[in-house]
């Protein structure tokens, strides 16, 4: 098949920009002609992705002909594949937050949410054009899907996104696994950096905070160490040295940094507040779910693992390949992808 995949950059260093380099490769290595459209790259910060989007937005879709089936991603992804008139299949990571945002957001800014919500009708619409002419939504886990079913009215495909197990391995040197680990973007509030410390503190522990950040924490205190974003080999090496990965993240979506801890057989520890992880590691012998922001649970989840974490396991690992490869990952997208091409969906 010939395959146009789009996303509004490929130069951002977020879960979307890594789904979608895997997704490429994967299909590419299937075969696959892969084409790859997105808008103006000029970093990897919010306001270059912004940029992306916007420059994508204004794209008329009509080189896009040529292909069989497209595979779209976060907006407006979709509506450029609408504009196109090929069938596609709309990757929803999430619903769009500025259309419609979480009850996470309007706690942080109430103000904020409401002139969104207010302001965003056009955008609504627009938005729910594009998702209804898919051929299929897929999305990466049940609380994504029951989003999409509540505002959207649809039906989703459950396709849960892969790690790569032949990069994310074991390391061979457990016995020096003391630090805890926090792996994602710090400065993003969901992703609650200061539980991740405030549970170092209290355990004594020194946390490694792997992720680019401009605004530290001024309670982080000298035993937090700043790595910096990681990726490749860094970023194995990073989860092979830990203890524990700390996952205090809130409404995450999917949550790709626990599964792959977990194939470097590392355990995590993460809330059960229904989204991501309670779907991606329920029945991981190396994971803990500890109940929805009760952070003495969490700290006490840390604490027990602790003794153990040195222990070679292959628990974690042994999970992930079987449960959340990129190989099944791409196997079950190159399904879906030939069915909307062939228009029996």
């Amino acid at each position: 098949m010939r395959i146009g995949v789009i996303s509004h950059t490929t130069a951002g260093r977020g879960g979307i920009e890594q789904v979608v380099a895997a997704q490429v490769a994967g299909l590419r290595a299937r075969g696959h002609e892969v084409c790859v459209t997105h808008g103006p790259e000029v970093g990897a910060g919010a306001a270059a992705r912004a940029v992306a989007a916007a420059g994508l937005a204004v794209r008329p879709g009509h080189d896009l002909r040529s292909c069989d089936v497209l595979l779209a991603h976060y907006p407006p992804a979709p509506q450029v594949a609408a504009r196109s008139g090929r069938p596609y299949l709309h990757y929803l990571h999430h619903p769009l937050r500025m259309a419609y945002p979480t009850s996470t957001q309007r706690q942080r800014s109430r103000v904020g949410a409401r002139l969104w919500w207010a302001a965003g009708s056009t955008l609504r619409a627009v938005d729910r054009r594009a998702v209804h002419g898919a051929s299929v939504v897929a999305v990466p886990g049940p609380a994504v899907a029951a989003e999409v079913r509540r505002l959207y009215d649809l039906g989703a495909e459950v396709l849960p996104l892969g790690v790569d197990t032949t990069v994310f391995t074991p390391g061979s040197e457990t016995d020096a696994r003391r630090d805890l680990l926090f792996v994602g973007r710090p400065d993003q509030p969901y992703k609650r950096i200061d539980w991740a410390i405030e549970v170092a503190r209290r355990l004594g522990r020194r946390l490694e905070v792997v992720g680019d950040s401009r605004r530290r924490p001024p309670s982080d205190g000298p035993h937090v160490v700043w790595t910096g974003f990681l990726s490749g080999e860094a970023l194995v090496a990073a989860y092979r040295r830990s203890a524990v990965l700390l996952f205090p993240s809130v409404h995450e979506d999917f949550g790709l940094v626990p599964l792959e801890a977990l194939a470097c057989g590392v355990p995590v520890v993460a809330w059960d507040d229904g989204h991501g992880p309670s779907y991606t590691l329920a029945g991981c012998p190396q994971a803990a779910l500890v109940p929805a922001y009760d952070l003495h649970a969490f700290t006490s989840a840390v604490e027990r693992m602790l003794p153990t974490a040195a222990a070679s396991t292959t628990g974690g690992p042994d999970f992930v390949r079987q449960r959340f490869s990129a190989e099944a990952h791409v196997e079950r997208l190159e399904s879906l992808l030939g069915a909307v091409a062939a228009g029996v969906t």
